[in-house]
């Protein structure tokens, strides 16, 4: 699980993927960032292959307060109960450098986190 400027699944399953990050400079706060592409490899268990299961994605801040509205997504998940989703978060805002996450749940039950450091970048002279 990671997030990166783009990436892409061809029609064998195999993900490409551009630039990989988990922080981002700014000058000024609020700041806006206009693209990322969040890309979550997801396993369920081989008895829940074939049925469809909901993702959510929700962004929060270091207080673990909502920072955009969260994505959700659903997916039928294939013979081997692994399942690549790719999805594209469009103009986030981020009030003050800050430690972000990514809060992951499938069918309402928390998985995992992954960060996003939001930092301030110092203005040269």
């Amino acid at each position: 699980m990671f997030i990166c400027d783009a990436a892409t699944i061809d029609s064998d399953g195999k993900v490409s993927v551009l630039g990989i990050f988990d922080y981002l400079w700014f000058y000024n706060f609020p700041a806006n960032w206009n693209q990322l592409c969040v890309v979550l490899c997801l396993s369920v268990d081989l008895n829940d292959v074939g049925t469809q299961h909901e993702v959510i994605i929700q962004p929060v801040n270091e207080d673990n307060c909502h920072i955009s509205s969260p994505g959700k997504y659903s997916f039928i998940s294939q013979n081997d109960g692994n399942y690549h989703l790719i999805t594209y978060i469009n103009d986030i805002s981020f009030e003050k450098f800050d430690n972000y996450k990514f809060d992951v749940f499938i069918d309402n039950k928390y998985s995992k986190s992954f960060p996003l450091n939001v930092k301030k970048k110092a203005i040269s002279n």
